[in-house]
């Protein structure tokens, strides 16, 4: 009786070892440590663990970007462009389960103001991405206007974006890598 205990004992131990190495959490941490580690945001990795956890990616977000400059992008999908130029960690969605990829990258234009008639630098760049895109054809003058609103739709429709017609993170990234504006990182 003795030894059937101490088999099972024997037994049972690496059995279990190898359970707590190869626990979902365990694997997850590693690969949001390494994803963080990649852009050199390693001391962000307990809060972005925390935020996956709790379903809340914006204030970690808010707050990588408000001390580094990074910008957090959550993508529905991800084309062979951001395949290759980027180091991007995939996760479900905690409210609808669906599958998310998040990355990291420094926008080169803001956009704050955007509404009809509105005119300004950043919406002249934004009307050259759309064009090098093949998505916008009317004239660059750096005003808002109907045909610029179609074509951010038209783009954010196109490439599985949120349809909001807005110039969004999301959407911008988007189109400075398909127009091949950036590199890895921003």
């Amino acid at each position: 009786p003795k030894r059937k205990i101490v088999k099972k004992a024997i037994i049972s131990r690496p059995h279990n070892k190898l359970n707590a190495k190869n626990k979902p959490e365990n694997n997850q941490v590693r690969a949001v440590s390494e994803f963080m580690n990649y852009y050199g945001l390693s001391s962000y990795t307990d809060i972005l663990l925390e935020g996956m956890k709790r379903g809340d990616l914006e204030t970690p977000a808010r707050n990588i970007f408000k001390d580094t400059g990074y910008e957090m992008v959550i993508l529905n999908s991800i084309n062979g462009k951001v395949k290759e130029r980027y180091r991007y960690l995939p996760m479900i969605d905690k409210k609808d389960g669906s599958k998310r990829y998040i990355l990291f990258w420094k926008k080169p234009i803001e956009i704050k103001n955007f509404y009809y008639g509105y005119q300004g630098e950043e919406i002249r760049k934004l009307q050259e991405l759309l064009k090098r895109v093949g998505i916008y054809q009317d004239m660059v003058d750096g005003v808002v206007g109907k045909n610029t609103m179609k074509a951010l739709i038209k783009y954010q429709k196109a490439c599985s974006l949120n349809i909001s017609g807005y110039p969004d993170k999301e959407t911008l990234f988007m189109l400075y890598t398909d127009a091949g504006d950036i590199k890895d990182g921003g």
